[in-house]
């Protein structure tokens, strides 16, 4: 929810697997939940983004994402594109095309991108689906790929424009053509459909996160500054002043460091999981590790 009572869509991909890739992601979903509930345009939200991931990227990682801001009244979209996949509109009457966007370097590649907003206005009972290349890669047992063809052929055969219709057809036209094919990426997909009725703005939160952060990490000491980092942000967002940040950043960090020590020791390859859960009077931050106990 956007503080003019918008509502932000987002879609993204991370390039890489494991830890270091879902630590990577967790940073990009945080970083874009901030920049868009404290009010910043589209482009805005991608380049400040971008310049937070690309500071600190020794292993080169980088990320696709499509941001969207909707005014529910007006039906106005306004996307910007980081080296994502276009999304795909449905009409009202069956038809459907591949939305031509702007399109912008991936996340975390270059200091100073420029990213270009594409705006569009949904008509009552229109929808519009963002996706990962999960869906579209997707191979069956011959290697051939899903496919943008199938994907709109998929959309347009939906028995309606509401957004479970288009998840559960384009979900089973998948499955299908992929039959007992193991797929090598996940699938993501986001439907937003424009109801024939009139529609009203979604009250704001004030900008301030009401959802748990949830992080998978590598337990090794070159996680502490992301962690410090991440609690910071969420700290700032749930409106502690800066000398409290401090100190609560300090404190995550000391445990965090604690159980990597002690808890497994030197050149593990283990994970430990950690939350940052903004609440009503405080944040609490439980730490989850499954070696030895100390």
């Amino acid at each position: 929810r956007l503080p003019d009572g918008g509502i932000g869509l987002v879609v993204a991909d991370v390039s890489g697997k494991g830890a270091g890739a879902a630590l990577f992601m967790s940073m990009t979903r945080l970083l874009v939940r901030t920049m868009a509930t404290r009010g910043y345009p589209p482009a805005e939200v991608a380049r400040r983004t971008n310049y937070m991931l690309v500071q600190d990227n020794e292993a080169g990682m980088f990320v696709t994402m499509l941001y969207g801001a909707y005014d529910l009244s007006a039906g106005r979209l306004r996307f910007v594109c980081a080296g994502h996949n276009p999304p795909v509109r449905r009409f009202a009457d069956g038809r459907t095309e591949v939305i031509s966007l702007v399109h912008g370097v991936p996340l975390a590649v270059l200091p100073t991108p420029h990213y270009a907003v594409t705006d569009l206005v949904l008509s009552p009972g229109e929808a519009i689906v963002l996706y990962s290349d999960g869906v579209t890669d997707a191979q069956n047992d011959r290697e051939e790929d899903f496919g943008m063809a199938r994907l709109e052929a998929a959309v347009a055969g939906a028995p309606g424009n509401n957004a479970r219709s288009l998840t559960e057809a384009i979900l089973a036209s998948v499955d299908t053509f992929a039959g007992d094919a193991g797929q090598p990426d996940d699938i993501t997909l986001l439907v937003l459909n424009r109801p024939a009725g009139p529609v009203s703005a979604v009250p704001s939160t004030s900008g301030r996160l009401d959802e748990a952060i949830h992080l998978t990490l590598p337990a090794r000491t070159a996680v502490l500054a992301k962690v410090a980092e991440m609690t910071a942000s969420v700290a700032r967002d749930a409106g502690f002043p800066e000398a409290e940040i401090q100190r609560i950043t300090l404190a995550v960090e000391e445990v965090v460091t604690n159980v990597i020590a002690y808890t497994y020791g030197p050149g593990t390859t283990e994970t430990l999981e950690l939350d940052l859960i903004p609440r009503a009077d405080g944040l609490a931050v439980p730490v989850t590790a499954s070696g030895q106990p100390f």
